[in-house]
């Protein structure tokens, strides 16, 4: 779709296509790290790699959602509920993401040094 033809102004909002250029970025990213942990499975590669590439990952992924949830709306194929449905499957999901986060930081804590 070409800018002129866009219906809706943009303004200072950011468009959908930078939201998914900045998903891949963040997805590769996190790719990166956890190859790293791969080829060099020390102790500071697999914690940066369990940390920040998950939350780069998981970012990735709530973008990417966010983006076919918005076009879906705007193209009138999703419905305000379905939209609703949506977005409580994804706060579950980082719900339980940030449960697990603060199960293995517990869990790191009480190990014995």
């Amino acid at each position: 779709m070409s800018r002129e033809a866009d219906p809706q102004p943009h303004g200072k909002r950011i468009r959908g296509r930078t939201l998914l250029w900045w998903a891949c970025l963040l997805a590769l990213v996190a790719l990166v790290l956890m190859v790293w942990s791969l080829f060099d499975p020390g102790p500071v590669p697999v914690m940066v790699a369990m940390s920040l590439g998950q939350l780069l990952g998981t970012a990735s992924l709530a973008i990417y959602v966010y983006v076919v949830v918005h076009d879906l709306r705007r193209a009138r194929v999703l419905t305000d509920e379905e939209a609703a449905w949506a977005a409580s499957a994804l706060h579950t999901a980082q719900a339980a993401q940030t449960e697990h986060d603060e199960a293995r930081a517990a869990a790191e804590e009480k190990a014995p040094k």
